[in-house]
């Protein structure tokens, strides 16, 4: 199965929570990001503009889900 670029799932996901266009916000619901960003915190996400970096934050799907995530390392060879 072929993954969708960033703006696509990103459009995905807004739209499913009732955002629109390629750029938005959500809130945050948890709090295994603390300290940087806390439950009920609203992030604005922007599609990738290319590789990602150690230390980004990135939204990423489990499931059917959309996860946000920390990235704190890269193994080659490995998806998701």
């Amino acid at each position: 199965m072929a993954r969708p670029d960033s703006a696509e799932f990103l459009r995905e996901v807004l739209q499913e929570r009732g955002s629109e266009g390629a750029a938005g916000g959500l809130a945050v619901h948890g709090t295994s990001m603390l300290p940087s960003i806390a439950d009920g915190d609203r992030i604005r996400l922007v599609p990738a503009d290319g590789a990602v970096r150690v230390g980004d934050v990135v939204l990423r799907r489990r499931g059917s889900a959309p996860i946000l995530h920390r990235l704190v390392g890269c193994w080659p060879g490995r998806s998701g």
